[in-house]
């Protein structure tokens, strides 16, 4: 099977202080009020809409925060917002000047297998993503193309040329016109994405394919729910966080790998001059800074990792049993320093996935403070 890297680039920020953020938006040539437009915290559930003046209110917001503002008419526009000092904002939004729909393909034999080709790569193949379904992919705009590179002087990275030397990758990329509006049935979410981009690249360099997509996401929980929905939705919620890429990073930076499921190892050198696969500790890469962590030191390193769990689906405690069963993945370190919020989330496109947890794409995502003690 050929090797899947998976990049989420979103921006979410995680919480230390509460407080409520208030603002106005307007437009930025006519200074006009803008009138319902979204305005939620990138990542969660928590959201509202402007009135007619402009005006929002979010109540008992965490900071630090992304704050996401979003209108049809209008460019899509993050705010990182560090403290309650930037909680009275007056924000001002680009009027969107070219529509998607104007450079939409029409084949419709075509449009149908891009759609599959988006679906499986965003939401997932697996179960979760099996039964998602994108409530309005008629926004969707697909590109494909075929680039051309060669391995650049100093082989620290590749260059994209028209040279007719070099190797062919193939490259699919997907933009939206507007919100992307997901239902997740198994977990009992709507999904909002405001996707800035997605691209999917098979790379015949080596022989691997990368899926990237930035965007932001905002969860509302369905509002009707049994007491069998509940009871059902907390058990697949688990289902779908227990060895997800928020899973394997909370674990990680608390310091609860092994009591998690988790073993990780690394190539190390031995005193013969040789490379073995061994089990290593990256506590000390692991800082505290600014209300996040940081690990540093790990750039072009493969960490190697495998997770067991329990018959009932939980994670297996690794200091108290030796599991008979595992499953196994890899995160590829891009960059010197990648951050990570408590929310187990990343910004940047430092830190890569492959294997087992590549798999969970959208179709299995949950809110950023998700805890699988919450009740519904």
């Amino acid at each position: 099977m050929k090797p899947f890297l998976l990049l989420l680039v979103f921006l979410p920020f995680y919480l230390f202080g509460q407080t409520h953020i208030s603002g106005t938006v307007v437009d930025t040539e006519s200074n006009n009020p803008v009138t319902n437009a979204t305005v939620y915290l990138d990542g969660t559930t928590k959201g509202t809409t402007t009135d007619k003046d402009g005006n929002f209110t979010l109540k008992n917001s965490s900071y630090p925060c992304q704050l996401i503002i979003s209108h049809v008419s209008y460019d899509v526009k993050a705010i990182p917002l560090a403290n309650f000092h930037d909680s009275n904002l007056t924000i001002s939004l680009m009027p969107r000047l070219v529509k998607m729909s104007e450079f939409r393909v029409m084949d419709k034999n075509e449009r149908v297998k891009n759609i599959n080709t988006f679906r499986k790569w965003f939401l997932g193949s697996d179960y979760w993503g099996e039964n998602a379904e994108i409530v309005n992919d008629s926004i969707l705009f697909f590109e494909f193309r075929t680039d051309s590179i060669k391995q650049a002087i100093d082989e620290s990275e590749l260059k994209t040329e028209d040279a007719q030397e070099g190797v062919l990758r193939d490259v699919f990329s997907v933009k939206a016109d507007g919100p992307l509006m997901i239902r997740l049935p198994m977990l009992g979410y709507n999904l909002r994405v405001d996707l800035i981009n997605f691209t999917y690249t098979e790379n015949y360099v080596d022989n691997t394919s990368i899926g990237m997509f930035i965007g932001f996401y905002h969860f509302s929980p369905f509002e009707r729910m049994s007491n069998r929905d509940k009871r059902v939705f907390k058990n697949n919620r688990r289902r779908a966080y227990y060895h997800s890429r928020q899973h394997f990073l909370h674990s990680l930076i608390e310091g609860r790998l092994a009591e998690n499921g988790y073993e990780i190892k690394g190539f190390v050198q031995q005193e013969n001059g040789l490379s073995m696969l061994t089990e290593i500790t990256i506590d000390t890469c692991i800082h505290w800074e600014k209300g996040l962590y940081k690990i540093c030191g790990l750039k072009d390193q493969v960490i190697h990792i495998k997770y067991a769990e329990n018959w009932n689906g939980k994670p297996l405690d690794l200091t108290r049993r030796y599991p008979d069963k595992s499953y196994r993945s890899r995160a590829h370190f891009t960059g010197d320093t990648v951050n990570v919020y408590t929310s187990g989330n990343t910004p940047g496109q430092k830190l890569m996935f492959s294997g087992y947890i590549s798999q969970k794409k959208t179709g299995a995502f949950l809110p950023e403070d998700y805890s699988p003690d919450d009740e519904l």
